[in-house]
């Protein structure tokens, strides 16, 4: 069993501590060790679900690089709708990581997560159709959903559209509209 990391999240006065363990085998599981009470602290059972089990596998599967068991772990959330399924199942598809790529199905779990405003998927099928990969390029969809995820406040996103537009690329060239994105990424 190795713990892979801890969260502590308030609930009002308590702080309650949760350990992410990852067993042999690519089993995952979460643990609520403890619940702190001022300076005294308990241990208290917790119950989860075989989904919880199953989504938190999945998603640490995936940051392990086990992505044959990411995917088996997470398609189930990914076509129930979950949007974050759906873009790392995009993800392990479109760079073919742990399967054989697959562009077509690539190109619909990142749209089907983007179209739920998912930030990153958004980002990701805009690179999509900027670079022509997966599916034709598109300069106008390009910017489409760079801007969707910009106006969520993704960074990457808000320095694409002004590289974009500082360079004149897919988009007419307008300096003063760069240099909005610029300072909103930060720069």
């Amino acid at each position: 069993m190795k713990l892979l990391y801890f969260r502590h999240i308030s609930l009002g006065s308590k702080v309650v501590s949760i350990g992410y363990y990852f067993y042999p085998y690519g089993v995952f599981a979460r643990w609520l060790v403890m619940v702190k009470y001022g300076a005294t602290f308990n241990r208290i059972p917790v119950m989860i679900t075989d989904a919880d089990v199953d989504y938190n596998s999945g998603m640490a599967a995936f940051e392990a690089k086990e992505f044959a068991n990411a995917m088996r772990f997470l398609r189930p959330f990914a076509e129930q709708g979950v949007g974050e399924a759906q873009h790392r199942i995009a993800i392990m598809m479109q760079n073919g990581l742990g399967m054989v790529r697959n562009e077509i199905q690539a190109y619909k779990w990142m749209k089907m997560a983007a179209e739920q405003g998912h930030a990153l998927a958004q980002h990701g099928l805009g690179f999509m159709y900027m670079e022509g990969d997966c599916i034709s390029k598109d300069s106008q969809k390009a910017v489409h959903w760079f801007t969707q995820a910009a106006n969520q406040g993704l960074a990457g996103s808000q320095t694409t559209l002004a590289m974009m537009y500082e360079n004149g690329e897919g988009v007419e060239k307008d300096l003063d509209i760069a240099k909005k994105w610029f300072q909103k990424a930060g720069f």
